[in-house]
């Protein structure tokens, strides 16, 4: 049996190796959205969970927003993180046990990260970014295995969109439809709590 600290060790070594290649920080299709979320929805604060490199954290800032990042990717924090690490922009928390109260930020916002969570911590992962937003969430998955390096395995739950939109589905939220984006490998879509 996988202990939590043995499947640690193998995710932060598959990931270190997807991140030392350069063409993986840019096949993100959530980041994509980043300004169009900034059009549209009025918000002081985020939350991005899962920010990788922490370029949507810098367009965040960029754009006039309190921001913090959370990141796992201990290789991330050595490298692309090193510049955030000295104003508390980026802190280590995994998505099923995030460190804020409740209510606490205008906007969480989560990108291409769900897919890469083991499929028995989506539920608990879910409940997290909606116990933590005051507003919003905003999230981008994957719904076909990952393309770069298949070997790795990076995408560990591949689902249909409505198996995800079942677990959103159990909230009491409300879909932003103008930021509602489908694609045959994945979706993005933004909640609105009320």
């Amino acid at each position: 049996m996988q202990t939590g600290s043995d499947y640690q060790q193998k995710a932060e070594a598959k990931y270190e190796i997807a991140y030392k290649t350069p063409e993986y920080y840019r096949i993100s299709a959530g980041l994509q959205q980043t300004q169009e979320v900034l059009e549209t929805l009025k918000f002081k604060s985020v939350l991005d969970v899962g920010c990788g490199p922490g370029y949507s954290v810098l367009k965040f800032l960029k754009n006039g927003k309190e921001v913090i990042g959370t990141e796992v990717c201990k290789y991330l924090y050595r490298t692309a993180l090193i510049a955030f690490m000295n104003n508390d922009l980026i802190v280590p928390a995994r998505i099923q046990n995030l460190p804020f109260d409740a209510d606490t930020y205008d906007l969480v916002y989560c990108t291409d990260v769900l897919e890469h969570i083991p499929e028995q911590d989506i539920d608990i992962s879910i409940k997290e970014l909606v116990r933590v937003a005051k507003k919003y969430v905003y999230v981008s998955v994957s719904t076909v295995p990952a393309a770069f390096h298949p070997e790795l395995g990076l995408h560990e739950t591949v689902k249909p969109k409505e198996w995800w939109y079942a677990f959103f589905n159990k909230y009491r939220l409300k879909e932003v439809k103008s930021l509602a984006k489908e694609a045959k490998n994945g979706f993005a879509k933004c909640y609105k709590k009320f």
